[in-house]
């Protein structure tokens, strides 16, 4: 679809909110939004964000982890 759709439409959200986020460590969260941020951003039109909104149980270091401001990315 990124292929496809390149230049023409916006892709938004996509992280894992049932597991890789509320349960997941932050090196994983961290893999999980390079990877989309890899297949869905090539030609650019990605927004990296998870399905809605962060639910109550994703700890905090996970939502930094997401956007690289853990100190690690």
């Amino acid at each position: 679809l990124a292929e496809q759709f390149a230049g023409r439409i916006v892709f938004h959200g996509g992280l894992d909110m049932q597991e890789v986020l509320p349960h997941g460590t932050p090196e994983q969260v961290r893999a999980a939004a390079d990877r989309y941020c890899e297949v869905l951003g090539r030609a650019g039109g990605y927004i990296l964000a998870p399905a809605h909104l962060f639910q109550p149980d994703v700890p905090p270091e996970n939502i930094l982890a997401m956007y690289g401001k853990d100190g690690r990315g």
